[in-house]
């Protein structure tokens, strides 16, 4: 019982974060199983300006997603990222998609 809940545990941590939801949300929204770290980084940098009218850097957005993000989500088992490519497989989970739903209308509404 304590895998499952741990695992669980594990996702709620990674879906605390909206850089990590951002890459996640591009994956459902483009129903697309691989992305290149470049598309992410432009994501995880729009994320983060939260609407600002300046287009944001994606340099700091690449540092993090190579040493944060990208292996938290890896260690949820939700991507596979090979470093080596710089692509980014998504591990489709229902769960984890209606988790993303339910939080994306969460936010709308505040």
């Amino acid at each position: 019982m304590s895998n499952g809940s741990d695992r669980t545990e594990r996702e709620l941590r990674a879906l605390a974060s909206r850089e990590r939801r951002a890459v996640l949300e591009h994956f459902v929204a483009t129903e697309t199983a691989v992305a290149d770290i470049e598309v992410l980084c432009c994501k995880v940098a729009s994320a983060r300006a939260d609407g600002g009218g300046e287009s944001p850097s994606t340099d700091p957005a690449r540092v993090e997603l190579h040493h944060v993000h990208l292996p938290t989500l890896a260690d949820c088992d939700l991507v596979e990222y090979d470093s080596r490519s710089g692509t980014v497989r998504y591990k489709a989970d229902e769960a984890v998609e209606e988790l993303l739903a339910a939080l994306a209308t969460f936010e709308a509404e505040r």
